[in-house]
């Protein structure tokens, strides 16, 4: 699972995003002029942003762990308006999540074991012979 990693699941989300935001700056930057395109780090910080939030639900926390770690205070403002579109536009999606995954027997995340598929341990007593 992601919370394997150093740094919890957070941070992978991070740098998955700022990957993800880099890509789509340079394929953009392969087509349109360079003054139509604003900052990479704009890009990038809005998607680990995006990530972040439809992973966590954390709207205010994301944005600010993000500027304090890059600098860039001037991006606060993209970078908190990108988390609340993330949250909003994943929303309806958790309800869906919801009414699946007992269907699945997933709960909370994790499937749950078929009967039989791992059987009781028996202890023994006494001497083994």
């Amino acid at each position: 699972t992601l919370g394997d990693f150093r740094g919890g699941f957070i941070f992978p989300f991070m740098f998955a995003g700022v990957a993800l935001g880099g890509s789509i700056f340079f394929f953009l930057a392969s087509y349109l002029p360079a003054k139509y395109l604003p900052c990479q780090a704009l890009f990038c910080l809005t998607m680990a942003a995006a990530l972040n939030v439809a992973a966590t639900r954390t709207v205010l926390a994301t944005p600010i762990v993000l500027i304090t770690l890059s600098g860039r205070a001037d991006l606060f403002p993209p970078v908190l308006l990108a988390s609340v579109v993330s949250l909003l536009v994943n929303s309806p999606f958790r309800g869906v999540i919801a009414k699946i995954q007992p269907r699945l027997g997933v709960v909370s995340g994790m499937p749950s074991p078929s009967p039989g598929a791992n059987p009781p341990i028996k202890i023994l007593s006494g001497r083994l012979g």
